[in-house]
């Protein structure tokens, strides 16, 4: 198990130390930053590494040190350039100060450069000092530091040559009063409640008997046994997937939202249906990745419902704050997670024994029901109910047979009259039309006929659904069949009629064959039209000489031109 402590705090006993360059007294450099006061550039890490002691030589500074002795014994007579005056007071600086100093303070002029160092002043009542702090150092910092904020700095004095200016160098920066972590999560939990991370409604339910378990933990700790124990105490038929992480130190917090973020990637590969995120207790810098927001918006956009179980119960950590649901400890989380199996077999029995009795209830209610009903006067008398429809089919035979009879000899007439004009006019324009019209009264007397056949049968099939309904004895059975043989007459009456008027119709139809023009032409006779024309020619006069005139007989034409016209008087 990857596990260690992480560490937010600089080793106290580190000694700063200073290069030292073998041009001692050459001509400084011109700095390219703005003119801050503090605009001393980030010291390499061989500057960091070393510092000479305060009893070693230091023969590159023989001669300053020489010429500040003179200049003890003689002041007239020694004159300084700034660049070894500066320097000189830079040394003795380090003397006086070789250690590590905390300095509390009110930040002033608080300005993040875009190399992403940050220089700022140190003040209170009656003065202030500059102070640096190097990208490094500022990129570790829980908390946003802001002008009026009270802190304690803690690093080392140092000049910055260039302009004459001694500065603090800050290692380490924290609230005054209020720890770095406590105000970092303060100002998180701020920034995340104002998002609306801790919304209740956006919590998700807790499935009420899961399958499947992710717990996403350390392998190694005191949580991944609690939990275990808990599940299969309670809930047994769980299956429970452990996906271990960090859950401590620096890379615990980059971990664990990688862990959610693959759990949610393979959600339905794995048929996971809630993730238990859990540890121990410990301190605050213990349980700082829950209090990362890198975790705390992977938990937020978790698709599967999370339960939080991180430390004890008087710990409260983001991840609490933004899970669907938070538990005290490791163990109440997989009591959340689960119901007890026992508790869930003993209400599924009670419910079986309550649904028993409810249809036993309502099977005795029912048997009385029904009995109730038999008894009355209806069911006694039920036979009775079929003699109005037995009437009423009487009836409507009669009936349908009269329309039938009175629609024949209406049809019989209009033939007789179609025929009488036939002879008055030619065959040959009408046929067509009169064969159209015979054809839809045929079919508008078919519809007609099996549409009062069918409110009839539709009828009769309602009374018998109704008797069926109604009457549970056994003496309707006769009754339906009786129903079922009238049915059938009804039907091969209809069918005889049909017949019938089939018969009729090829009759008329023959008959108008009998009157077609050509059966005329088939005895001797022709007709003659113009050609190209319809008109018949029944005067000489209709034509003109040098016409074609086309003559029909009952098999062939014959196309001849007009000569001569004569005409009889």
């Amino acid at each position: 198990m990857r596990q260690g402590k992480f560490n937010f705090n600089e080793p106290d006993d580190e000694k700063p130390s200073f290069k030292r360059n073998s041009g001692f007294f050459s001509k400084p450099q011109s700095s390219n930053l703005p003119d801050t006061g503090s605009q001393s550039p980030e010291p390499s890490a061989s500057t960091n590494n070393q510092m000479p002691s305060n009893n070693s030589a230091r023969p590159e500074n023989t001669e300053a040190e020489n010429i500040a002795g003179k200049a003890a014994k003689n002041k007239k007579d020694t004159i300084l350039s700034v660049t070894q005056l500066n320097r000189s007071i830079k040394f003795a600086l380090a003397d006086a100060f070789p250690g590590k100093i905390t300095v509390s303070g009110e930040i002033s002029n608080y300005k993040p450069h875009g190399s992403g160092h940050v220089y700022f002043s140190l003040k209170d009542a009656d003065s202030s000092i500059i102070a640096v702090m190097w990208r490094s150092t500022a990129a570790k910092l829980k908390f946003s530091p802001d002008n009026g904020m009270s802190v304690l700095a803690t690093g080392r004095l140092e000049v910055y040559e260039p302009q004459g200016k001694y500065q603090l160098i800050v290692d380490k920066l924290e609230p005054a009063g209020t720890g770095s972590l406590e105000l970092a999560f303060r100002e998180l939990a701020e920034k995340l409640r104002n998002e609306g991370l801790f919304n209740p409604e956006l919590k998700k339910p807790l499935p009420r008997y899961p399958q499947t378990i992710a717990i996403v933990t350390s392998p190694t700790g005191a949580a991944i046994a609690d939990i275990g124990q808990t599940l299969n105490r309670r809930w047994c038929f769980a299956r429970k997937l452990l996906f271990p992480v960090l859950v401590q130190g620096p890379q615990a917090a980059g971990e664990i939202a990688a862990a959610l973020a693959e759990l949610n990637r393979r959600k339905n590969e794995l048929g996971i249906d809630v993730i238990i995120l859990a540890r121990g207790g410990g301190s605050l810098e213990d349980l700082w990745p829950f209090n990362e927001e890198i975790v705390a918006r992977a938990i937020a956009s978790s698709q599967i419902p999370v339960i939080s179980g991180v430390g004890h119960e008087i710990d409260t950590t983001i991840a609490d704050l933004v899970a669907d649901v938070r538990a005290a400890t490791p163990t109440a989380a997989a009591e959340l997670a689960v119901p007890v199996a026992l508790e869930e077999v003993a209400d599924l029995a009670e419910l079986a024994r309550t649904l028993t009795l409810d249809v036993k209830n309502l099977q005795r209610q029912a048997a009385e029901y029904l009995g109730s009903l038999a008894r009355r006067p209806f069911f006694a008398r039920a036979l009775s109910i079929l003699e109005v429809p037995r009437q009423r089919l009487d009836e409507l035979q009669m009936r349908i047979a009269h329309s039938i009879s009175s629609r024949l000899v209406r049809n019989r007439q209009e033939l007789d009259r179609f025929a009488a004009e036939l002879k008055k006019i030619e065959p040959h324009n009408q046929i067509s039309s009169m064969k159209l019209q015979l054809e839809q009264k045929r079919n508008s007397m078919e519809k007609a006929i099996t549409h009062k056949l069918n409110i009839n049968l539709n009828y009769f099939n309602e009374k018998q659904l109704k008797l069926t309904r109604y009457n549970p004895a056994n003496k309707l059975t006769l009754a339906l069949g009786q129903l079922q043989n009238l049915t059938e007459r009804l039907k091969i009456s209809q069918k005889a009629l049909l017949r019938q008027q089939a018969n009729s119709l090829n009759q008329y139809g023959q008959l108008l064959n009998n009157l077609d023009h050509r059966q005329v032409l088939k005895r001797g006779y022709s007709v003659t039209r113009i050609q190209g024309q319809e008109t018949i020619i029944s005067d000489p006069t209709l034509a003109k000489s040098g016409d074609i005139i086309t003559t029909e007989f009952y098999n062939g034409t014959i196309d001849s031109k007009v000569m001569r016209i004569e005409k009889n008087d």
